[in-house]
């Protein structure tokens, strides 16, 4: 955990001064018609964010002490939009921080990162799923096509469907995560493939009552198996290290590109916090349970008038404390 502590100079003191050499638009960039190279506001937006998380974000310019430069050379390069293929992004960026009255260079430090998000393929789960999604499409598709409402019906059954392939295939993924990680990594993926198939059993039961049994059949098992598919696709998994420089991406070709430029300027920036700290400007510590800190935790977190929770030591933070969020050094 990277974190600024409040006796340091940059606590809650630097604003972002300026983005240099990232693109204004995603439209007609460089040539291009679409880039997929971050923009300004996105790479403002996640300064922002791993700032604060450092708790080294100001509440403005006027209340900072300390400007950030970010520059990015002439090699920022993006993820390509060819279907099923890893996205590859990189970028040499250079990082100058100042001091807004005096203008006196505080840091400055250079660092190149690249990321690769690979192509996951189609994994057993996703066809295990399609299969099980199959048969049970074809099994109601011609009581949904006889009910009152079948656009209804179907949309109900089929976001059902998709919740239960995308719990099927999280539970495989994540069998040695902890109660904190499963709530952040599965439960979007879980609102996800009900998202997913309710519209899909929607779409497909949009057609004429008078269809045959067979029919019924046919287009459930259809709408069954691809929900059961793509529910089940692979939503990426965390970089192992910090410096790491490939991830197991998503299986959607567009959340994969962006955790290719996110991944590359997490990594960016962790050389940056990591600069920061051997200029003794911030203290980067282990992250344990708050259970490490309190053995006696049973009677400490339970808020009594008078007794504390430690949540901080000199070399370890704990991340689970129930005082609020600590900061991380990625995610």
């Amino acid at each position: 955990m990277a974190l600024a502590d409040r006796h340091s100079p940059l606590h809650e003191n630097i604003a972002i001064y300026e983005i240099i050499g990232a693109p204004e638009f995603r439209l007609f960039d460089g040539g291009d018609i679409i880039t997929t190279r971050p923009t300004r506001a996105d790479v403002a937006h996640m300064l922002r964010t791993w700032l604060a998380n450092a708790d080294m974000l100001a509440e403005d310019i006027d209340h900072a002490d300390y400007l950030l430069t970010v520059t990015f050379r002439d090699d920022l390069r993006g993820p390509d939009v060819i279907p099923f293929s890893d996205k590859r992004a990189s970028a040499t960026m250079h990082y100058r921080v100042e001091d807004r009255r005096s203008r006196e260079l505080v840091f400055e430090g250079e660092y190149n990162a690249h990321m690769q998000a690979r192509m996951p393929g189609v994994t057993p789960e996703m066809l295990r799923a399609a299969i099980a999604g199959g048969l049970i499409g074809a099994a109601f598709g011609p009581d949904i096509a006889a009910s009152s409402d079948p656009v209804g019906v179907a949309a109900a059954a089929g976001a059902v469907l998709g919740e239960a392939s995308a719990a099927f295939a999280a539970s495989h993924e994540m069998l040695l995560w902890d109660w904190p990680e499963i709530r952040a990594e599965a439960l979007p993926r879980l609102a996800d493939g009900l998202a997913l198939g309710a519209i899909a059993g929607a779409i497909v039961a949009d057609y004429d009552d008078t269809a045959s049994d067979s029919t019924a059949r046919w287009r459930g098992g259809a709408a069954g198996a691809a929900i059961g598919l793509l529910a089940a696709a692979p939503t990426g998994r965390r970089v192992d290290h910090w410096d790491s420089t490939e991830a197991l991406g998503a299986f959607d070709g567009t959340r994969r590109r962006g955790q290719a430029v996110r991944g590359m300027m997490r990594q960016n920036f962790n050389h940056f916090l990591f600069g920061l700290e051997e200029r003794d400007l911030i203290d980067i510590r282990r992250a344990v349970t708050c259970d490490d800190l309190n053995p006696h935790g049973d009677e400490n977190l339970r808020h009594r008038p008078g007794v504390a929770v430690l949540v901080s030591t000199q070399d370890a933070v704990a991340y689970d404390c129930p005082v609020g969020p600590t900061r991380h050094v990625r995610r």
